[in-house]
């Protein structure tokens, strides 16, 4: 149970002795005789009394095998004193010697049990009785993390088909929804797992390399990679680092912190707290603002089911007629509305491409126009994201957790007119929106006139457990004047100072919040701003 370089005699580094003396008994007689040792992870040598000993090389594959052996009849003497010595040589592996002890014995240890998932039957057995127990004790969902997967056939690839075993399993076993992890397992690994990409080096140009790998695996029908925010590999990196990479991960498929020094004894280097007052302040700020927009990224995960566009896409999906769209792997279409290009460096500088219309700084509200290349350095809070002119972004309130509460509350960010999203919902666990169990809800928002919006949610089409029955708003017109007048379902409110009903007005950011008390989400609300 503890490390090799603290159970064995360390010559130098990377190098660890395993020693032991052994004496056979004088009345021992054998044809045969074998030293049998657990698997070593990583290259080794093998002496008895101080001579090299002929073995099976690196070892590598032993530990998956349960154990090493070495024929010895010829270099023992019953009742002599054998001096064995295990050196292994550790290439960065953090190897050793594990799993059986040391054994002398006439006969060859028994071969490994592989299971084959290939196999219906050992699938079944696998499953259901190591796996079962554990779903039913509440296990959610399986990181499947295996380089390669765990099935033999030819023509058939052993991780997609691993995956397979787990997602149906857990799905017929559960009556929900499977989810897991897993690495790639080729063609066809779309209908099953959300891709992590390994055991990366905490590196700013992985971090680089990591955006347009991310955008193009919708390429090949990947839409969900995920990645080590922070890397998973090498402990100390700086403040920068992170916060950079947490700010890619909160506009990712998936946000998500993991490493191999996360334990409390190695100062859990992937943790925000560890990195300072301010980059603590910054991560968490990036996870509420990812937690806001789950109504606008649970919509895009809809449309991916249905349609296979991916939330996270590179330029040329969006124009793909466009040359310029194939410049810029560095940055993205998060949705259609969100254009991301995250900082990968310590400098903060950016060049970005915005494509061909009108943006809105999404943090700054500048306005901007498009079909242009503009370079901007961006501060450790700050960060490179435009909000399309003529969108509108669905999000709901601060939350801890995902399903903290229901979705009873909704902020409305509108950014020019014409615009129009039309809002996805389900009960978000269950089976039952393949027989139509889900709801969309059309907002709209249109220009009457030179200085009139006409803003109109709903009615919510169709129905799903659990649903919330009415439903509060808050609207943001974004860089709009000063309104004269506001109406909500053709009725004046005024301008309001506390909670309720009304409208209230940003000057330094000229924008509009019109607050709308709890309605049926069966009717149409119509809100009017002169």
């Amino acid at each position: 149970g503890i490390t090799w370089e603290d159970q064995g005699y360390r010559d130098y580094d990377g190098i660890a002795w395993y020693r032991k003396d052994v004496t056979i008994s004088r009345d021992l007689t054998f044809d045969s005789l074998y030293l049998t040792f657990g698997g070593v992870d990583d290259e080794y040598d093998l002496f008895l009394n101080g001579r090299k000993v002929a073995h099976h090389g690196s070892a590598g594959s032993s530990v998956w095998s349960s154990a090493t052996s070495t024929e010895i009849s010829s270099l023992v003497t019953p009742g002599e004193k054998i001096l064995i010595a295990l050196r292994v040589n550790d290439w960065g592996g953090g190897g050793g010697l594990t799993l059986t002890p040391v054994v002398i014995a006439d006969v060859l240890p028994p071969r490994g049990i592989r299971f084959n998932l290939a196999d219906k039957t050992q699938a079944e057995l696998y499953m259901n009785v190591l796996h079962r127990p554990l779903i039913d004790q509440g296990v959610k969902f399986w990181w499947v993390d295996g380089g390669s997967g765990s099935c033999e056939m030819e023509g058939l690839n052993s991780q997609m088909w691993t995956n397979k075993v787990f997602y149906d399993f857990t799905q017929q076993q559960t009556g929900k929804r499977s989810f897991i992890f897993s690495r790639s397992g080729g063609w066809g690994s779309h209908r099953y797992p959300s891709l992590f990409t390994g055991d990366t080096y905490s590196q700013w140009e992985v971090l680089a390399f990591e955006i347009p790998y991310t955008s193009q695996g919708g390429n090949v029908l990947m839409p969900y990679i995920t990645h080590d925010i922070g890397g998973f590999i090498g402990p100390n990196i700086s403040p920068d680092l992170y916060v950079r990479w947490v700010q890619f991960g909160a506009l990712s498929p998936f946000l998500r912190l993991h490493s191999a020094h996360e334990n409390p004894g190695e100062g859990n280097r992937r943790m925000p707290w560890v990195f300072g007052s301010r980059a603590e302040v910054i991560a968490r700020s990036f996870f509420q603002l990812r937690y806001r927009l789950i109504p606008y990224i649970y919509t895009y995960c809809r449309l991916t089911h249905d349609e296979a566009m991916p939330l996270v896409r590179p330029l040329y999906l969006e124009y793909p007629s466009l040359e310029q769209a194939y410049r810029h792997p560095e940055e993205y279409f998060f949705g259609k509305e969100l254009l991301v290009s995250p900082v990968v460096d310590s400098l903060g500088e950016k060049e970005i491409y915005l494509p061909p219309g009108a943006w809105i700084d999404y943090f700054s509200g500048q306005a901007l126009t498009g079909d242009q290349t503009i370079r901007r350095s961006y501060p450790l809070d700050a960060f490179p994201m435009f909000v399309r002119s003529g969108s509108i972004i669905p999000m709901e309130r601060e939350r801890d957790f995902s399903d903290q509460r229901p979705l009873d509350t909704l902020t409305i960010d509108v950014y020019g007119s014409p615009s129009r999203f039309n809002l996805y919902e389900d009960d978000g666990t269950s089976l039952e929106y393949l027989k139509g169990k889900y709801a969309w809800t059309p907002i709209t928002s249109s220009q009457p006139g030179k200085r009139a919006t006409q803003i109109t949610i709903g009615p919510t089409k169709g129905n799903f457990s659990g649903q919330v029955t009415t439903r509060s708003y808050e609207v943001r017109l974004h860089s709009v004047p000063q309104p004269r007048n506001v109406t909500i379902n053709n009725r004046k409110v005024n301008e309001i100072r506390e909670e309720g009903q009304g409208w209230r007005w940003d000057s330094s950011t000229s924008t509009v919040s019109i607050f709308v008390d709890k309605t049926g989400i069966g009717k149409q609300i119509n809100i009017g701003v002169k």
